[in-house]
């Protein structure tokens, strides 16, 4: 199985402002991000639930881990 989950968020508040989901379950993952958009909830929500693992739901984790990288090294960049 192959997909992708790509989260995009605000860098000065990390609020969740969308998400696109690739693959054959994208449809049974693609909720998780509306409730936290319905919240107002930002990426560090992702980073303090709690998923099954091994499940493809636990991907959310991983790539909200990876944005915030992304946002550290372009702050450490400018």
């Amino acid at each position: 199985m192959s997909g992708m989950i790509k989260l995009i968020f605000s860098p000065a508040d990390k609020k969740l402002l969308g998400a696109h989901i690739i693959g054959e379950q994208a449809s049974e993952l693609i909720h998780i991000a509306s409730h936290v958009m319905i919240s107002g909830g930002g990426i560090d929500e992702f980073i303090r639930a709690v998923y099954n693992y091994p499940t493809l739901a636990d991907l959310y984790k991983s790539a909200a881990y990876d944005g915030l990288e992304n946002l550290e090294k372009s702050h450490t960049t400018h």
